[in-house]
């Protein structure tokens, strides 16, 4: 899995409004969109890139997750993540 930081992708800061992100997002879309650069690969996944981070930042409850477990936000929801089992056995 690639780390993504996306505050860093969006170039915002972490404490952005929606608001802030959504106009980012706006300006980032319009610069690396498929349409406005046919055939250019690297802009593709950037484009790809930033959706993935509004997705997330511009959702109260994911965004919430990810300041909270950052690329691992996803696993967080399973059960037992990150828990493990604990033994009910107490030592002797």
């Amino acid at each position: 899995m690639v780390e993504h930081n996306y505050y860093r992708l969006m170039e915002i800061e972490s404490y952005s409004d929606i608001e802030t992100v959504k106009k980012r997002y706006r300006e980032l879309a319009k610069l690396y969109h498929p349409d406005r650069n046919p055939g250019d690969k690297a802009s593709e996944a950037r484009f790809k890139e930033i959706s993935e981070a509004y997705e997330i930042l511009s959702d109260v409850e994911k965004r919430r997750k990810y300041d909270q477990f950052g690329q691992y936000w996803q696993q967080a929801e399973q059960p037992n993540w990150g828990g493990g089992t604990r033994s009910t056995v107490s030592p002797d």
